[in-house]
């Protein structure tokens, strides 16, 4: 019974805007005034909180819009750098393939010096067993005046 006599206490006190002074008439005005200040110093640190918090979000977001915009020059940047990237690879290509063609005519140029080299001294052997046989004096080297320098005539 004591329950209902509550609930109906609390919806009366709720359905009336009127605040029931009864219970601070027990206080004096010194303990009313010190709980007053107490009340206001205690909202004077909250709002002195909200605005240290607003000013904390205010300098994030700005720091945020900061970041974004040296994300996005980041991106762009890494596309610059992705498409010349690309740029050198196709070059370091042709240039790799130059590389190997005048490699392969190293190649060639060497095989062909090689192949001379033994017909020039399968000459010389020749022409050593010429001579002994001959047992005469023969000026190997003698440059021909008609021939280009890598032509020479054996003369006996």
């Amino acid at each position: 019974m004591k329950i209902d006599q509550v609930q109906e206490d609390e919806i009366e006190y709720e359905s009336s805007n009127e605040v029931n002074y009864t219970d601070f008439v027990e206080y004096s005005k010194d303990e009313l005034a010190q709980t007053l200040i107490k009340y206001i110093l205690y909202e004077q640190d909250y709002l002195s909180k909200i605005n240290f918090l607003k000013k904390t979000i205010r300098d994030l977001t700005l720091e945020k819009e900061h970041l974004e915009e040296s994300n996005n020059a980041f991106h762009t940047k890494i596309e610059t750098l992705e498409i010349e990237n690309k740029e050198l690879q196709s070059k370091c290509e042709s240039l790799e393939k130059v590389v190997l063609r005048f490699s392969k005519g190293q190649d060639n140029l060497d095989k062909l010096l090689g192949s001379q080299k033994i017909s020039l001294t399968q000459k010389l052997l020749d022409i050593i067993l010429l001579t002994k046989r001959k047992h005469t004096k023969i000026s190997l080297f003698k440059r021909h005046p008609k021939t280009t320098l890598t032509s020479y005539a054996i003369t006996v």
